[in-house]
This record gives structure tokens, sequence and C-alpha cells, in this order.
């Protein structure tokens, strides 16, 4: 990777990062980040019994929240309480 394409990958970043505060800023977007959490199950098994195609869907679903969850505490640690208890 070059000079320009590592600045590139950098300034994305901290877009997403931008955009991330943006959202979690307001009692909607923490509203938003909340419900994606709880459909996410990041709590939950995904174990389903012998229906391993829906363990697999629930394990995909569930990654996705772990990642948006790690954003958040990555990025707004200070807002993740706020964003679970639901307080605005």
């Amino acid at each position: 990777m070059n000079d320009a394409q590592r600045k590139q990958v950098k300034d994305q970043r901290q877009a997403e990062i931008e955009d991330f505060q943006w959202v979690m800023s307001d009692s909607r977007g923490r509203r938003v980040m909340r419900r994606v959490l709880e459909q996410a199950g990041i709590y939950q098994l995904s174990y389903a019994g012998e229906n391993t195609h829906c363990t697999a869907f629930n394990e995909g679903r569930r990654n996705v929240g772990l990642f948006v969850n790690d954003e958040i505490l990555a990025i707004c640690p200070e807002k993740w309480v706020e964003t679970m208890k639901g307080s605005n």
C-alpha cells in the first residue's frame, strides 16, 4: 500500500468515526442503535437446536451486532450506557 492509499484509508476511517459520533450524539440515533443491538441478539445464544441453518443465520446477525457494539465502545464509550439504558 502506498502513501496515497494509506491516506485514503485513514481519511475514510476518520469519516466513519465522525459519522458514528454524529449518530450517537442524538437520542434518536442512540434509540436506533439500541434497537439494532436488541435485534442482533448479542446477549442471546445463536444455537437453534438441530436447525443448523437457523443457527448460522442467528450467528451472522449476532456478528453484525457485535461489530456495532464494538464501534460504540471504541468511538464513544460514554454513550454505551446511555444507549443500553435507553436514556436520552
